[in-house]
């Protein structure tokens, strides 16, 4: 299920981060939307799977399409032209407009589109010589004109000819130093007729740069309107074997840092490689991206990467893009395994400062985990990450104590250690209601710490109570008693973000 949430958040992080080119730019005001979303249905998982389990239900959250699935109507989209006469072969490009991510939905010629309600722009182009084009605004819903026209009252400013090179190697990127209409979009075809294998967004300067395929042969780069997409200019290009090259060690261990190779011509040296698991056992998944190490040339550059915490067989590959379906140049990597030890003493004092001894990858952790009367574990109660210094808050007792990756929860080692200690110094037994009873901590309490009284033997509600108080980065504390005279604990509460709560001690106190 930790795999399934990371996966959902990482599938909504990625249907919402759409290219956005902003719409009123300084030359034209070309409005734009990003990549050409399509109104559908993405997917629907069983309503029973997404009831049962929460990380199902984000997942089919993140796939389906929310906006699609709303009802349509219809509506009539006419151009015309300066004069306002109807002109033929005019493509269309609607953008829903919504107020914080615009969205491209509808690329065609001109007609009657289906659209949900909501605010919209459509913009119109007319192939030629010359790129009339114009944009209008409208809206679907009650009350609303069933139709929009759209004046071709605008033209694209003229594109200068550039030359491009007309042969490099896969992989390699290619510059199109384009000037005139900058607010198009770049795109790399196998043919004219062919669908879009990538596309591009201008840089910063309104320019272009490519990245060519992997695989051999006779492309296209395109320069196209955003919405719809026309193309304004093409250039052929023969794309060539990969020239690149990796030199991967034979072996590493689990968890170690090692260092890897790009040799390459054409920019190919500057590409980082990835390690991902083999292709049978969850192949796409990413465990590292190298980092450059300082110095390297333009024909071999190192990168250091480090090796999972699993032994095992992978791959280090070096792609066109984050994408490991282009591979440029893949090496096997075989991991062998390393023997993980629970960096914690075998007994822990409650406010003792550690950081544990954890040898390995730095994406482990240590979790203290409480164990029930038959030795069981049942929930995790305290947590520490590689590298930090950190204090184990929890009851004085034995608990198991487990090496993890926090990523996906993989267990590499356990132990059982014991905590011992108080929270509070000495305690008053007796106090009168409405007073305050001076307590003492035996260490400087954490940021969400609490302290308060409940009755006696009453379990601590699941997020806290409105009886504590807040106590953080204090040694001492005068806490208000309960005003009903009674037997009451005095609790000392260690506050856990996002989870619940966990009282490290609790006294009894009579109230008089």
């Amino acid at each position: 299920m930790r795999i399934l949430s990371r996966l959902a958040v990482g599938l909504v992080a990625a249907l919402t981060s759409v290219s956005i080119r902003t719409a009123g730019a300084a030359e034209t005001g070309f409005p734009c939307a990003g990549s050409f979303l399509p109104l559908e249905r993405r997917h629907d998982l069983p309503v029973l799977l997404t009831g049962l389990f929460l990380p199902l239900a984000v997942l089919d959250a993140a796939l389906r399409d929310h906006l699609g699935e709303k009802p349509r109507k219809p509506v009539t989209v006419r151009v015309v032209g300066a004069d306002g006469k109807p002109v033929r072969g005019a493509r269309i490009g609607v953008l829903y407009q919504d107020k914080d991510l615009p969205r491209f939905v509808v690329d065609d010629e001109a007609g009657t589109v289906a659209l949900p309600e909501g605010p919209y722009v459509v913009n119109a182009v007319l192939p030629g010589k010359a790129i009339a084009w114009g944009t209008a605004r409208f809206r679907v819903g009650p009350g609303a004109t069933p139709a929009v026209t759209v004046k071709l009252d605008r033209t694209l400013p003229a594109i200068a000819p550039v030359a491009v090179e007309a042969a490099a190697p896969g992989g390699a990127v290619v510059s199109v130093p384009l000037t005139g209409f900058s607010e198009g979009i770049y795109g790399l075809k196998a043919d004219p007729g062919s669908a879009l294998i990538r596309e591009v967004w201008p840089n910063e300067i309104g320019q272009g740069e490519v990245a060519l395929p992997s695989e051999p042969g006779a492309y296209r780069i395109v320069y196209m309107t955003c919405a719809p997409r026309v193309t304004l200019a093409e250039w052929p290009i023969r794309v060539g074997k990969p020239d690149i090259a990796l030199d991967v060690p034979g072996s590493v261990t689990a968890g170690d840092s090692f260092e890897v190779t790009v040799r390459g011509r054409s920019g190919l040296a500057a590409r980082s490689p990835e390690l991902l698991g083999r292709k049978a056992d969850d192949g796409a998944r990413v465990y590292d991206r190298g980092e450059a190490v300082v110095g390297g040339g333009e024909t071999a550059r190192r990168y250091r990467l480090t090796a999972p915490p699993l032994a095992g067989r992978y791959r280090v590959v070096v792609s066109v893009e984050a994408n490991e379906k282009d591979v440029l140049a893949e090496r096997e990597l075989s991991v062998a395994a390393r023997t993980y030890v629970v960096g914690l003493p075998d007994a822990i004092s409650l406010g003792e400062r550690i950081k544990p001894e954890l040898a390995g990858p730095s994406g482990i952790s240590i979790e203290l985990w409480a164990l029930d009367k038959s030795g069981r574990p049942t929930r995790m109660v305290a947590e520490a990450i590689k590298g930090n210094t950190e204090r184990f808050p929890a009851p004085e007792g034995r608990y198991e104590a487990r090496l993890v990756t926090f990523s996906d929860g993989i267990v590499l080692a356990r132990k059982t250690v014991t905590v011992t200690g108080r929270a509070f110094g000495d305690v008053a037994g007796e106090v009168a209601r409405g007073g305050t009873l001076p307590v003492t901590f035996a260490m400087k309490a954490l940021f969400f710490d609490k302290v308060g009284f409940l009755p006696a033997g009453v379990p601590l509600p699941r997020f806290g109570t409105d009886a504590l108080h807040d106590v953080r980065n204090r040694t001492e504390f005068e806490v208000p008693a309960p005003a009903k005279p009674g037997r009451y604990d005095l609790v000392y509460v260690y506050g856990r973000p996002g989870t619940a709560d966990a009282v490290i001690e609790r006294v009894p106190v009579t109230v008089k």
